[in-house]
């Protein structure tokens, strides 16, 4: 593991993305993106997440892959349910050495709902959904195999940065080192 020294680089954006990925930080993080500086060509994310609502989740990856910006991904705790899909969206993607990697499978909740049989039916449909596309994110941008997804969806499983590493969640373990001066961005909700 090594440190990376780095100077303030003016045109990298430091965003630090920790609490819940709902709507409110979707929206936060779009308006960013619309008040940084025209020079700006790279967003350092830094991320402490456990996860949030999956619309919103791969929503911001969708508009991370969107934008015209190199993008860097820094676990720095955990980052965990939807927040790996978000994680992933960078072309470089680092953690720290204690970090850790949250998987599984969609999780609904039904508080106190009328629930019919096709209420059933169409929840469950919907969950398979985010959980095929989740399985196919992770696929396209790692080297986890359908069938290594298919385990994390079903079992829910914590990992650390080693493993993370091992399948290419992870380019490098790193302790994360903000250059002196740096202007560091939050984006974040909490329930």
């Amino acid at each position: 593991m090594k440190n990376i020294s780095q100077k303030p680089h003016k045109n990298t954006a430091y965003i630090l993305l920790c609490g819940e990925i709902e709507a409110e930080a979707v929206q936060q993080f779009g308006a960013l993106l619309s008040q940084l500086p025209v020079d700006t060509d790279t967003l350092y994310l830094i991320m402490a997440t456990n996860g949030g609502s999956v619309t919103q989740g791969i929503a911001l990856y969708n508009l991370l892959r969107a934008s015209q910006y190199k993008l860097i991904a820094h676990n720095i705790a955990n980052v965990d349910s939807i927040g790996n899909i978000v994680f992933v969206a960078a072309e470089k993607r680092r953690a720290t050495s204690h970090a850790v990697f949250l998987i599984h499978g969609v999780r609904s909740h039904m508080d106190e709902q009328d629930m019919n049989e096709s209420g059933l039916k169409e929840k469950l449909s919907s969950i398979e959904m985010d959980n095929k596309r989740i399985r196919k994110i992770f696929c396209e941008r790692t080297k986890l195999s359908m069938d290594e997804m298919e385990r994390l969806i079903l079992d829910g499983v914590a990992e650390d940065s080693a493993y993370a590493l091992s399948k290419g969640i992870v380019d490098e373990v790193v302790e994360l080192v903000i250059p002196r001066g740096t202007v560091l961005h939050v984006v974040g909700s909490e329930k």
